[in-house]
């Protein structure tokens, strides 16, 4: 995964915060929990928030073409963090593109970004 600003949202500065490549196989939902859990814990994000990231991450697996070979999870923030205090939110992107041989198949990333609801934009 490169972090161009082409793979960005404008308006925002983000940072690549956690990153994960598996093979379809490899995928379990507990091993996906754990990974979120352990990589979002710092955030010290509402468990409700929590249970929604792991709900919409099992669900862009459940829904992924089977002529994928390798899954990119990608967790992108702003750029500094905010305060501990903060309020968050998510959105979930999805991208399917090629490998750079064509018989490898294809990537499948999974990129969320959580953001400090309200906090102002950089002018």
């Amino acid at each position: 995964m490169n972090n161009k600003n082409d793979n960005l949202p404008a308006g925002r500065n983000w940072q690549t915060y956690a990153s994960l490549e598996l093979h379809p196989g490899e995928v379990a939902g507990e091993m996906l929990e754990s990974w979120l859990n352990e990589a979002l814990r710092p955030l010290a994000l509402p468990a409700e928030l929590l249970r929604k990231v792991h709900a919409s991450a099992l669900d862009a697996v459940v829904c992924f073409p089977v002529h994928v070979r390798l899954l990119h999870w990608v967790i992108f923030t702003p750029a500094p963090q905010p305060p501990d205090d903060q309020t968050w939110g998510f959105f979930r992107v999805i991208k399917n593109g090629a490998m750079p041989d064509p018989q490898l198949g294809s990537t499948y990333e999974i990129v969320f970004y959580l953001y400090a609801e309200g906090a102002a934009r950089p002018g």
